[in-house]
């Protein structure tokens, strides 16, 4: 009987680490998930920044054009590349932010698996913790 007790008592013992070290993981996935948040959110801010600049730096090329008495062909030219430089920068900033926001669903899906294998971790535990009262009182 006592190396029942014993056993049960090592494999209990086992389960608690178990517990322990999913709830571990699952702080470290919960943490991603908000990195995850933070790098969406600057992101989108960094987006706005640039797109105010670039627009701003657009008008007063616009404007400097229009100012003038003639028009160059090199600065119509210069000013086609200025909006070609200024679409790529926003285009690859919305890919970074799409990049982000598939990194956060891959993170909250982590963090969900991460949260059912600390529930089943806990039913073992509470299971073995039931044998052990119910053996100890028989």
């Amino acid at each position: 009987m006592n190396t029942f007790i014993k056993d049960i008592q090592q494999i209990m013992a086992i389960r608690k680490l178990r517990v322990d070290s999913s709830r571990r993981k699952q702080k470290l996935k919960a943490l991603e998930q908000d990195q995850a948040a933070r790098t969406i959110e600057s992101a989108q801010a960094h987006f706005e920044q640039t797109e105010q600049r670039l627009i701003q730096i657009e008008l007063e090329t616009l404007q400097r054009l229009t100012n003038g008495n003639f028009v160059k062909v090199d600065q119509l030219v210069s000013f086609t590349k200025l909006q070609q430089q200024g679409i790529k920068k926003i285009k690859n900033i919305q890919q970074s932010i799409d990049q982000s926001h598939q990194q956060y669903e891959s993170a909250q899906l982590a963090y969900q698996e991460s949260c059912l294998k600390v529930n089943q971790a806990e039913k073992k535990l509470l299971g073995i913790e039931e044998v052990l009262l119910q053996k100890l009182w028989k």
